[in-house]
């Protein structure tokens, strides 16, 4: 569990795991060779994340040389091969969102690809719920600002 600061955990081959205040997660240090993508197998790192917040950034590779999978209590995993990608778990519902790359989700024996720029949140054996992400606002006048969204 970290308190305060976010802690960065640098993986050979230029990738990182960010974990975040009051979060619980376990990084195993030793890789495994996973047959992830056809051809050759993928230097694999796995996480468990029982509860908080992490990042995951690897660089972008063709095929992907590295690969971190992130396993929570709610039977739900992410596989980030490259981009970056942050997860949240409180209790059974997991929260994943890819910026950028290629990040696959296991929930059960179902497999689908997380598009980029959708926060999407695992509820349980309830299925999930996808949000696009708001885009930046290149101006703001005023002291308030409220912000809605359509089907909120």
């Amino acid at each position: 569990m970290t308190k305060g600061e976010p802690a960065t955990l640098s993986l050979p081959g230029g990738g990182a795991v960010v974990v975040y205040a009051d979060t619980e997660a376990s990084l195993l240090t030793e890789s495994q060779g996973l047959m992830l993508l056809p051809g050759k197998k993928t230097v694999t790192y796995s996480v468990i994340l029982r509860k908080g917040h992490i990042d995951v950034e690897l660089p972008e590779q063709n095929p992907p040389a590295l690969a971190v999978i992130v396993s929570t209590k709610a039977d739900t995993r992410i596989v980030t091969l490259s981009g970056k990608t942050s997860i949240r778990a409180e209790g059974y519902n997991v929260t994943a969102v890819s910026y950028q790359g290629l990040t696959t989700v296991t929930q059960g024996t179902k497999l689908t690809r997380l598009p980029n720029k959708v926060k999407r949140t695992y509820q349980g054996k309830s299925g999930n719920v996808d949000h696009e992400l708001l885009a930046a606002t290149s101006y703001v006048n005023g002291k308030r600002v409220w912000l809605a969204t359509r089907g909120t």
